[in-house]
């Protein structure tokens, strides 16, 4: 994603969720202990969501080492995306992706 993009939507997000929390907390006031206990456990739980991704994400990759069936053969096809686009300036620089892969 091109960088003017990302700032943009980053930005515009940022704006949308802060104004929701300053809306809500203005619109609370002193009553906003009554509502506490509830954004913590909506924080526990999304705490847990992202963890438990993790740990299967890990989990996994772990499992398809293990077995032989992780996908990184050689080649753009097999790197991740961030790798890709730098594997494509590889021939000009006299490297091929497998020799990039192994020796960076």
């Amino acid at each position: 994603m091109p960088l003017g993009v990302f700032t943009l939507l980053t930005t515009a997000g940022s704006l949308l969720w802060n104004t929701v929390f300053v809306l809500t907390g203005w619109t609370l006031g002193e009553n906003w202990s009554l509502v506490r206990k509830y954004v913590d456990v909506g924080t526990n739980a999304v705490v847990a969501a992202v963890v438990l991704a993790v740990l299967v994400f890990v989990g996994v990759r772990l499992s398809e080492r293990r077995r032989g069936r992780h996908v990184g053969g050689c080649g753009p096809s097999g790197l991740p995306a961030v790798i890709v686009g730098a594997a494509a300036r590889l021939p000009a620089a006299g490297w091929s992706a497998c020799e990039w892969r192994t020796t960076a």
